[in-house]
């Protein structure tokens, strides 16, 4: 029975000899009329892998896949991640600017409420009554000035906590982005050497049916 010769093709197997490497053809003499015959081809012999060299290349092709398989997982967490960080950042800058503005007034607002409790404070012509209706107002507008003095320092307390997160965030990105970097060129690295290993030979489809019975059974 004819021996099959099978050849992987691409990055992903081991591409098919080529008949251009075939030796120059034979020509033998016809030795009664000394004219020259047909010209007789010697088949070239094709060295085919051994099957430990082939298992080691079937095996070596189904590890890079998985692994380029989650590669690219990892990629597509890196981007998810790059776009929360950019969200949380386009969020703090807005609150910052917030409460950026917000300040000059509440300082304001703190000048205008001193001002009052000193004029009124200062003011002898107030009997009792109007004294303290002056005293109850300033009692309210501070009471209230004194909420939005509270929820202004927690937001701006909240601010640098949301820095401080994103900062952390963002040192843990980029050194997983390092990572992954130094991974992706172990990756190539690996399959280039695979390649000049691989690639270009040819192997028997016996052996090659019986190693993927193999790595079947024993993944």
């Amino acid at each position: 029975m004819k021996q099959l010769l099978i050849c992987l093709l691409a990055a992903t197997a081991f591409a098919a000899s080529s008949a251009a490497h075939a030796q120059a053809a034979t020509v033998k003499v016809d030795p009664k009329n000394n004219k020259v015959g047909k010209p007789v081809v010697d088949k070239p012999k094709v060295k085919l892998m051994t099957r430990d060299e082939l298992r080691f290349c079937l095996v070596q092709e189904r590890d890079l896949t998985a692994e380029a398989k989650d590669i690219k997982q990892t990629e597509t967490q890196i981007v998810n991640d790059r776009t929360a960080l950019k969200a949380q950042r386009a969020a703090d800058d807005a609150r910052d600017a917030e409460l950026t503005q917000a300040t000059p007034q509440l300082k304001l607002d703190i000048e205008a409420l001193t001002k009052f409790a000193s004029e009124f404070q200062a003011d002898t012509k107030l009997d009792k009554a109007a004294l303290k209706l002056k005293q109850d107002e300033y009692a309210a507008r501070s009471e209230t000035l004194q909420a939005r003095i509270d929820a202004h320092n927690k937001a701006l307390q909240d601010g640098r906590q949301a820095r401080t997160a994103y900062n952390t965030r963002a040192e843990a990105f980029t050194a997983g982005l390092d990572a992954h970097n130094v991974r992706v060129e172990k990756h190539l690295d690996k399959y280039d050497a695979k390649d000049q290993t691989c690639k270009n030979k040819t192997y028997d489809e016996a052996d090659e049916i019986a190693i993927k019975k193999e790595m079947a059974a024993k993944p």
